[in-house]
C-alpha cells in the first residue's frame, strides 16, 4: 500500500451544469440592469420637474442646483450604460444561439463568447458606478435645499 492518494479530477461540466447557470446569472443580470434603469430614469425625472418647478417660482440656490445638474448627467451617463449593456447582451445571445445552432461545443461557446461576457460585465459596472455618483450628486444637492433653508 502507498501513502499516495490518487487525485481524481471532478468532471466539471456534470457538477457544474454551465448553461443552466449562465442562464440564471443573465437573468439576475437583466433583473438588476432594468432596476438601476427604473431607478435612474426615475430620479433624472423627478430632478428635472424640481428644477423646471424652480424657475416657476421655487427658490433654489446655485449650489443645489448645480449638484442636481451634475447628478442629472452622471444619471444620463448611466442610462446610455444600460443601453449599450443590452446591446452587447442581445449581441452575446445572437452569437451563442448561432453557435448552438451549428452545433458548436460547449467549450468552444465559452471561449467564443468570453468577450461578450467581459464587456457585459464591465458595461453593467459603469452603469452601476454612475448611477451612484448621479445618486450622491442627487442626494448632495436635495440635503443642501433642506438645510439651507
Amino acid at each position: 500500500m502507498s501513502d499516495k492518494k490518487e487525485v481524481v479530477e471532478p468532471k466539471w461540466e456534470e457538477f457544474y451544469n454551465y448553461r443552466y447557470w449562465r442562464e440564471e446569472q443573465r437573468r439576475q443580470l437583466t433583473i438588476v440592469s432594468n432596476v438601476y434603469f427604473a431607478l435612474g430614469s426615475a430620479m433624472i425625472g423627478f430632478t428635472i420637474k424640481y428644477l423646471i418647478d424652480s424657475i416657476n417660482g421655487l427658490s433654489i440656490g446655485c449650489d443645489e442646483r448645480v449638484f442636481l445638474v451634475i447628478s442629472i448627467c452622471f444619471s444620463i451617463l448611466s442610462l446610455i450604460y444600460y443601453v449599450l449593456l443590452t446591446d452587447n447582451k442581445l449581441k452575446d445571445y445572437r452569437e451563442t444561439a448561432r453557435m448552438i445552432a451549428d452545433n458548436s461545443s460547449i467549450k468552444d461557446i465559452q471561449n467564443n463568447t468570453k468577450e461578450f461576457g467581459e464587456k457585459t460585465w464591465k458595461l453593467f459596472m459603469l452603469q452601476k458606478v454612475f448611477l451612484i455618483i448621479g445618486f450622491l450628486f442627487c442626494a448632495l444637492g436635495y440635503l443642501i435645499l433642506i438645510f439651507s433653508r
